[in-house]
Parts: structure tokens; C-alpha cells; sequence
């Protein structure tokens, strides 16, 4: 995708820093549409051809990742994903080091400050899937992952589910 006025090129550190002001400025479902969106993050979210409910948008960081946006605007499941993912072809495990600028702790910090109160999802084996957090009838889960395989214990953020 080129950079246009309404697809700008972002860094994934100005992303996380849009990402962040959106989550706060999320007050109700009704702030789950194409326009709050855009006037809040700079972003028009398209519509999807096949799948109406669905709009959406993707934009390249580097070679090896991308960040992406979906919205579900049926009113019985609003929400908004966000995610780093990795080009095709590369494979899973590449360093997730240029998308890490803002961490995992980053995020809860903010989020924390923004008034979300948190909690750990475990799944089998006391593994933790990813963390809720709840303000005023809104969640956001938050996955991660290990940077890479020697920093495997810095967390990165891999998606955001706004509901």
C-alpha cells in the first residue's frame, strides 16, 4: 500500500502511540465505526467487498512486518482488532524486535493509566493466553511475544481486540 493522506506510512512506534490514543478514546460502541476511527487515528479503516461488516486496513513496516487493522461494525459483536504480523513467506520466528519499540509493559502501563484495571487469561497448564483489560464496559486483550529467541522473555505486543 503507498502512503497517501488517508494510508499514512507510520513506524510501528507511531502506530502503538495511534493505537494507545484510540483505546482511550473508546467510550461506547458507538465509537467503534469507520469515522471515529479515522478522526482519532489518521486511518480510513476500508470496506471489505466480500464480508460488508468488515472494513479494514494493512500498511508494510519493514521487509519482515506489517500492522493491521479489522473492524466488525455488526452491533451484536462490535470490535477492533489490531495486530503486527509477518510478511508472507517470513518465517514465524523472525526477531520481533522493529515492532517492540513500545513493549508489552509499555502497553499495560498506559492502559493502567488510562484507568483499565487488568487480569491474566490462563489456558491449560497455568500458560498465560493474554491479558483483559476492562474500563467502563470496554475490553482490551492483549496477546504478545517473546522479541526473539534470545530475548524471549521481552514481551512484544502481536494484537489488540477492542470490544
Amino acid at each position: 500500500m503507498t502512503a497517501t493522506p488517508e494510508a499514512p506510512s507510520l513506524s510501528a512506534e507511531e502506530i502503538s502511540l495511534r493505537v494507545l490514543k484510540l483505546i482511550d478514546s473508546i467510550k461506547s460502541k458507538q465509537d467503534f465505526s469507520v469515522e471515529h476511527i479515522y478522526s482519532v487515528i489518521g486511518i480510513r479503516l476500508l470496506p471489505d467487498s466480500v464480508q460488508p461488516k468488515y472494513s479494514g486496513f494493512t500498511q508494510v513496516i519493514t521487509t519482515e512486518w506489517w500492522y493491521g487493522f479489522t473492524l466488525n461494525s455488526d452491533p451484536k459483536d462490535k470490535k477492533l482488532i489490531f495486530s503486527f504480523d509477518t510478511a508472507a513467506g517470513v518465517a514465524e520466528d523472525v526477531a520481533a524486535t522493529p515492532v517492540c519499540a513500545f513493549d508489552f509493559d509499555h502497553y499495560v502501563n498506559a492502559l493502567k493509566t488510562m484507568g483499565f484495571e487488568g487480569s491474566i487469561v490462563y489456558g491449560e497448564h497455568g500458560r498465560i493466553l493474554n491479558w483483559d483489560f476492562y474500563r467502563n464496559g470496554i475490553n482490551v486483550q492483549v496477546s504478545y511475544r517473546g522479541e526473539s529467541f534470545e530475548k524471549a522473555k521481552h514481551n512484544c505486543v502481536s494484537a489488540i481486540v477492542i470490544n
